[in-house]
């Protein structure tokens, strides 16, 4: 009948939900009505109301939870178009394994002409002296700069 007989029975709650705990009882439940019965039905409208006010915080998204949530709306997208999407799918996964394999050959030429330029010019000093007179003679006339400078 008071929020103070309420407080006695169900402490963990918090005051709103007490007073809101006691407006329920008076109104649904009877006089004639046993007390157990009564705290039974009055504890599940206060774990019910405390959830409500005060729900368990969710837990943090996970890196899996995201692709995942991230793969769900593309399906969700493109589940008109049918067999098309993993059409397109097949497609961007042999486009990449092919740039990729032409990327890592182009890759490797480059490796092997700066390994035959190291071993051949770089290492001899000869060479050395004469590749550098070339380089700053290139670097340093007229006439090279205003070639490189019409076809930039």
């Amino acid at each position: 009948m008071t929020i103070e007989q309420v407080a006695e029975w169900a402490p963990q709650y918090s005051l709103e939900i007490q007073r809101t705990i006691r407006y329920i009882g008076m109104k649904i439940i009877n006089e004639d009505e046993s007390v157990e019965k009564a705290h039974a039905i009055l504890k599940i409208w206060g774990d019910a109301l405390q959830t409500i006010t005060s729900p368990k915080p969710s837990p943090p998204p996970t890196l899996k939870s995201w692709w995942f949530y991230r793969w769900n709306r593309f399906r969700q997208r493109t589940d008109k178009w049918g067999l098309l999407q993993w059409y397109l799918v097949v497609l961007a996964i042999i486009a990449c394994v092919l740039f990729s394999s032409l990327y890592q050959n182009r890759v490797m030429d480059l490796d092997r002409t700066n390994r035959i330029f190291y071993k051949e010019v770089i290492m001899d000093e000869k060479r050395k002296e004469r590749y550098h007179e070339l380089d700053s003679l290139i670097h340093s006339d007229s006439f090279f700069r205003t070639y490189w400078s019409l076809e930039h």
